[in-house]
């Protein structure tokens, strides 16, 4: 079975040969990014999972808030709302609406947790290519924005309660040139485990963002820490 190249979330035809490396440009993105004083954005997210017998389409809602090196995360699902967190220092999941929370175990030599989108699911970004430039659209007309293909490093990824491993899988990402931010991503991954195999398409599209607001400290903290104020 062969896994389909990557088309990307923008209807654009892109030639390869017009294609520049792009190994340092996600590192100057990181850059520009924090250096801002705060984030919040809202993304509607689709994923896509096709197997050999059928597929299924999961939609739900991410809500990010960034500041510094901390980070806040919510995934508003039909089944509740999950909070990942990441205070500075340690990662945290909580369930919302609850004062109970499980502290992820990290290594002295672990980098720093990245949120969804901008993981995007582990790229390879020594790889990555720039396809073009364009103005960002309705949401910054005024900023220029760079589409970038970056293929996702092989290994396992997580699955459920177990592991599968990735066959192959490359990512589309719109950024904005400025100030870093992603407005669209599209993840692409051929998946399998010991019986299966299968391809996820998830997409990522920025409906809300506000940039530069003094960020509220409080969200960034544990229930415990709230609860103690």
């Amino acid at each position: 079975m062969r896994f389909l190249r990557l088309l990307g979330i923008l209807p654009i035809a892109v030639c390869a040969a017009a294609q520049t490396p792009a190994a340092g440009l996600w590192a100057q993105l990181q850059e520009n990014r924090e250096r801002l004083p705060s984030v919040h954005q809202v993304f509607d997210v689709s994923q896509k999972v096709k197997t050999a017998v059928n597929s299924q389409t999961s939609i739900w809602q991410l809500v990010l808030d960034m500041s510094a090196q901390k980070w806040r995360e919510e995934s508003v699902t039909q089944s509740g709302t999950h909070i990942r967190l990441f205070d500075g220092t340690d990662l945290l999941l909580i369930e919302a609406g609850s004062t109970d929370f499980r502290r992820m175990k990290r290594k002295a030599k672990d980098l720093d947790p990245i949120p969804n989108p901008y993981n995007a699911d582990e790229p390879d970004w020594a790889k990555a290519v720039e396809a073009n430039r364009r103005s960002c659209g309705d949401l910054w007309k005024d900023h220029l924005c760079v589409l970038v293909d970056v293929p996702l490093k092989q290994g396992s990824r997580h699955n459920g309660g177990g592991f599968a491993r990735l066959v192959e899988g490359n990512a589309r990402l719109l950024v904005d040139a400025e100030n870093g931010l992603i407005l669209t991503i599209n993840t692409m991954q051929l998946l399998e485990d010991h019986s299966h195999r299968w391809r996820a398409d998830t997409t990522y599209t920025m409906k809300e963002m506000k940039v530069g607001e003094t960020a509220n400290a409080g969200i960034f903290k544990s229930p415990a820490e709230g609860s103690a104020r």
